[in-house]
């Protein structure tokens, strides 16, 4: 990664927009393990399956497990 993009991710707060609970490890851990606080904003509950509720715990336990400061809105 370039010394520019590291300084400027080290530390920040991060707002991530996903599709789906789980999107957030899948495709951005590397990026969102270094932010200082993160947002997540997830456009649905993953409940196609009737699981939605299941998948909106495991994706606030995520975030805690990410970063304690985190907050979700699904």
């Amino acid at each position: 990664m370039h010394r520019l993009t590291e300084s400027i991710i080290d530390n920040a707060t991060i707002t991530l927009v996903i599709a789906h609970p789980d999107d957030e490890c899948m495709f951005f851990y590397p990026t969102i393990s270094r932010a200082k606080r993160l947002h997540i904003i997830c456009l649905s509950n993953g409940g196609y399956d009737g699981l939605g509720e299941q998948r909106e715990k495991e994706l606030q336990r995520a975030a805690r497990r990410l970063d304690g400061d985190s907050r979700v809105d699904i």
